[in-house]
């Protein structure tokens, strides 16, 4: 809901999500979770297509940001990229510096998408 807020827009795909498509793409892309107590801190997914490495779904609880489990979950997410993949491709909200910042601090670039008013996509070198 955040980000939906920050870019004064609703159409960010995690709030339109079904339970059974978030059931889907559990079966089909590398998922890690941070819980504690039965309660979902953090998360990131991440998968192949062809010779990139997508990642998504990087959310920290609100409590919770800030004391770098976004971080590390960028982290897991991009050592799990196969040893055949080129690039890792990830998009956040335009609006969403905070997100931006640790995307950029972290290698990533802004790079031209034709759809993308309301989002960033951006790419970072596999490196192993």
């Amino acid at each position: 809901m955040d980000e939906a807020l920050i870019n004064d827009t609703t159409a960010v795909p995690a709030l339109h999500e079904s339970l059974d498509e978030v059931h889907e793409w559990l079966a089909t892309w590398h998922a890690t979770g941070i819980w504690l107590d039965g309660r979902l801190l953090a998360m990131v997914r991440a998968r192949r297509v062809e010779t990139d490495w997508h990642v998504g779904r990087l959310a920290v609880v609100p409590d919770l940001r800030g004391r770098g489990l976004g971080r590390w979950l960028l982290h897991t997410a991009e050592a799990a990229a196969d040893p055949d993949c080129s690039r890792i491709l990830l998009s956040t909200g335009a609006k969403s510096i905070r997100n931006l910042d640790l995307y950029y601090s972290q290698g990533y670039q802004s790079m031209p998408h034709p759809d993308s008013d309301t989002t960033t996509h951006l790419v970072k070198k596999v490196t192993h």
